[in-house]
Order: structure tokens, then C-alpha cells, then sequence
């Protein structure tokens, strides 16, 4: 293995090989360390490291072309970086918020339509989003297996599986937030939409939306739609223009 002869660094040894050293091969000694009066280089003030003083550089990149003219693009991407509680939110901020106010917002109690219902505990206007339809999200083809099990196993209450489209529902039988409370009407004061907030397949929410201005006490309402035929369900919303039945 290779291996350094700590030899060759003394004085002897390197007479012999160069023989004696002339002033002109004499080393400059190298220029003394500069002296902090506190003791230490980082408590000293910054001096900058020379070059042109900031007000001139300021100025001159004030007198260039490409500064002094701002695309309106420009200064609306600007007004909204510094200003970003004027930006109108994203589907994904409010429906955090929707779920964060929920329980603040609506309370679950006895209806006079069905078992339980969902109601309002402040004033709501008209268009505001309400609620999230919550719950696991199961393949369509399943959706009749789910109801079968639920059915097997005793579980109390009704169906709380909605539609999303063709192939995706909204389970909230297991894993539901109160929106599931919300009872059918057959003249809602609420409607259901969905909503995208990404373009994936698991990307859409079942969002509920006031219909009309709402007041405290109201119960929450909204149109199951459930396709027309098969085994009658009894409706007891209680509307003037009530069919008597939701399919």
C-alpha cells in the first residue's frame, strides 16, 4: 500500500535534494489576520462586499424599460399574492369549511317527517353551500350487496347510500356525517349538486345548497329523487303539492 515518508520534511534531507535557499527563492511571508476589535468576525457589522451603492443600483433598474411598463396580468397576479383574502375561495377551502362549521351551524332533533331530521341553528340566505353528503365510497355494481349486509346484520335506521354517477355512491351508513339527517321533501327548501374539485374519478362531492333564505328552527329538506317504480316508500313530508310516496 502506498505510504507518505515523513522524511522528506526535514531540513537535511530537502539541503540535500535543493541544496541551500537563495533570497530570491525566499517565501513572502503571508499579510497578517485581520484584527476584530470584539474578538470575534461575527460580532462585526456586515460591510457589503463593495461594487455599486444600492441607490444606484435602485436607480437603475429603475430606468430600464422592462420595469417601468406592467402588464395588467402582471398586476393582478401581484394584487393577489399580496392579497389573498381577496381571492374567491376554491371548492377544496370550502368544503373544508363546510365541514368544520357543520355542527355550529345545524343541529340534529326529532322531525315530524321521519325519525330524525337536520335543522338550522342561524339564519342562512339563499345559494349558500351548506353541507357535505359524507360517507365511504363504494363501486355501483356494489350498492345492493351493502344493503343486503346491513339488512343481514340488523343495523337500525334507513338507507343512507346517495348516487353519485354511474359508478360511484356515497355510503353514509357506517361512516356518515350528519348530513345524512336530512330528510325527503317533495318541495325542498335545499337541492343537491355535485361538485369537482380535481378531475379524477374520486374526485366529486355531493354538496347541499339552500334553496331559499332559511330561518332558524327550519328543517333542512331536499328531493331524494329516487327513480320512480318498485316497491312503494311512503313520503310524510306534508307539502301542499305531497305525492304521498318518494318513488
Amino acid at each position: 500500500a502506498a505510504s507518505y515518508f515523513f522524511g522528506w520534511e526535514l531540513e537535511a534531507v530537502q539541503l540535500a535534494i535543493h541544496g541551500e535557499m537563495h533570497e530570491s527563492d525566499a517565501i513572502e511571508a503571508p499579510p497578517p489576520m485581520p484584527t476584530n476589535p470584539s474578538g470575534s468576525a461575527r460580532c462585526e457589522p456586515f460591510k457589503g462586499r463593495g461594487g455599486a451603492p444600492r441607490d444606484a443600483l435602485a436607480s437603475l433598474r429603475r430606468g430600464t424599460k422592462r420595469c417601468e411598463s406592467v402588464s395588467p396580468l402582471d398586476e393582478r397576479n401581484s394584487a393577489s399574492y399580496l392579497q389573498r383574502d381577496a381571492v374567491p375561495l376554491g371548492n377544496v377551502e370550502k368544503l373544508k369549511n363546510l365541514n368544520a362549521q357543520a355542527r355550529q351551524r345545524f343541529k340534529v332533533s326529532r322531525s315530524s317527517i321521519h325519525g330524525w331530521g337536520l335543522f338550522v341553528k342561524e339564519p342562512i340566505s339563499k345559494g349558500e353551500m351548506l353541507i357535505e353528503y359524507q360517507g365511504n365510497l363504494i363501486r355501483a355494481s356494489l350498492a345492493d350487496r351493502f344493503l343486503e349486509k346491513y339488512t343481514r346484520l340488523g343495523i337500525p335506521g334507513d338507507c343512507y347510500i346517495f348516487r353519485i354517477d354511474e359508478s360511484i355512491h356515497v355510503d353514509a351508513t357506517m361512516a356518515g356525517n350528519i348530513a345524512r339527517f336530512m330528510n325527503h321533501s317533495c318541495e325542498p327548501n335545499c337541492d343537491s349538486k355535485i361538485i369537482e374539485v380535481g378531475k379524477g374519478p374520486l374526485d366529486k362531492h355531493i354538496v347541499i345548497y339552500a334553496r331559499r333564505d332559511l330561518q332558524v328552527g327550519e328543517e333542512l329538506q331536499y328531493d331524494y329523487q329516487f327513480a320512480l317504480g318498485g316497491q312503494k316508500i311512503a313520503c310524510h313530508c306534508g307539502a301542499p303539492n305531497c305525492w304521498g310516496r318518494m318513488n
